[in-house]
């Protein structure tokens, strides 16, 4: 984002490097996050990174080339009573804001969410402009028309959420999924998804926007960490060997997004070690 790699290093650890891109030598900034912290995102606006953190209940703001704090973003206002909302994914809309998701975990129990919805950041502000209430909430880039962006709500389903007049249109239900959406990534009106259905059982689908449609590809024995979409068509899984099949083949899984048909059929690309998040630049 921005023009830089971030590597965030989250639970326990609470470090964010920044690397420029081509030289992996060293990071070029490392700071420390508060303890706990735990970062789950990143993005950068207004010449400023907005770094989202599971276990507070603001967005760090720094300053990419110096590494210093630049300020916070109070989202204590959305707080489910247990000291943080867990505000997770963050993307940009064509307006300049950023939109982020939240989970809003209830860790006085037993960590089910209890609510989430969505909060739009004016960057110059630093400050929260708007909100939409939703169930346990992520959100993603929506290419074919960028003032819009793609919320899952996990319970209730995809939406379109249009940054400009405000409104959510539903895209597809919960039970038309039929399964837990870990991860999104499109490309025109198409995307690539993977999914957990209650069992732990991994899938791959398929969602037409334009149509209102999803579609599942096939269920994998492997453990789908993460997904991402190079820009360009394609959607980049990473597949890890998970409990019901330990010998699983693990690397990267790619799909072409617009036809939704694998490009690798012969097995995940291998990789030394097993893939955890994958970005491109």
């Amino acid at each position: 984002t921005g023009g830089d790699v971030y590597q965030l290093n989250r639970y326990g650890y609470d470090t964010v490097r920044i690397y420029t891109p081509g030289d992996w030598s060293a990071p070029r900034t490392e700071l420390a996050l508060p303890d706990l912290a735990n970062p789950h995102d990143v993005a950068v606006c207004d010449g400023r990174a907005f770094i989202s953190q599971y276990g507070r209940s603001d967005l760090t703001v720094i300053d990419p080339g110096s590494g210093l704090l630049a300020g916070t973003v109070d989202l204590s206002a959305y707080d489910d009573g247990d000291g943080t909302p867990e505000a997770s994914r963050i993307v940009q809309a064509d307006n300049g804001r950023l939109y982020v998701g939240l989970h809003n975990l209830d860790r006085t129990t037993d960590w089910g969410s209890v609510g989430g919805g969505v909060v739009e950041v004016d960057c110059t502000e630093r400050a929260v402009t708007r909100s939409w209430d939703f169930a346990d909430t992520d959100v993603y880039d929506y290419p074919a028309d960028p003032s819009k962006i793609v919320v899952h709500a996990d319970g209730e389903g995809i939406f379109l959420l249009d940054t400009t007049s405000g409104e959510a249109v539903a895209v597809v239900s919960s039970t038309d999924v039929g399964a837990t959406v870990d991860g999104i990534a499109a490309f025109g009106d198409k995307a690539v998804a993977i999914t957990t259905d209650p069992a732990g059982n991994y899938a791959i689908g398929c969602l037409d926007f334009a149509a209102g449609t999803y579609t599942q590809l096939r269920a994998t024995d492997n453990f789908l960490v993460h997904i991402a979409g190079t820009g360009t068509g394609q959607a980049w899984i990473s597949a890890r060997t998970h409990w019901s099949n330990p010998a699983a083949d693990t690397g990267a899984l790619v799909y072409d997004i617009e036809t939704c048909t694998a490009l690798t059929d012969g097995g995940p690309i291998a990789t030394v070690m097993a893939p955890s998040s994958i970005a491109f630049y």
